[in-house]
């Protein structure tokens, strides 16, 4: 299946990142390689949009992960957009989901990356 990411910008610092396809070993570098490109252009407020993710492997999880703490480290934030009951499971599952602010529309993660900017 083919891998998709297309980068939106919502606000000044502000990225939203809609993911497709299989976010797996194979995919993961080019996820890594956005998030390393935003955060070195200023980008520090980011939002993983998950909700055409087809399939997600713990290197997957791994990555966001590590984009978190990427992020952490510039002094930004990463939220996750989901809806998707199997993801969502899988979050859950795994405890993920007390680690990431996961919001089930676009504007409430703006909101929730506006308010980690102005904190």
């Amino acid at each position: 299946m083919r891998f998709e990411i297309q980068t939106r910008y919502l606000d000044p610092g502000v990225a939203l990142i809609p993911l497709s396809g299989e976010l797996d070993l194979y995919n993961c570098p080019e996820l890594r390689k956005t998030v390393r490109t935003l955060l070195e252009r200023g980008i520090i407020h980011l939002v993983i949009a998950l909700d055409e993710v087809e399939y997600l492997d713990s290197t997957g999880l791994g990555t966001l992960l590590s984009a978190l703490r990427r992020t952490h480290e510039h002094f930004g934030s990463l939220k996750l957009l989901c809806t998707r009951n199997r993801l969502l499971r899988l979050l859950k599952i795994t405890r993920l989901d007390q680690v990431f602010e996961v919001y089930d529309t676009e504007a409430e993660a703006l909101r929730g990356a506006l308010a980690a900017m102005a904190a």
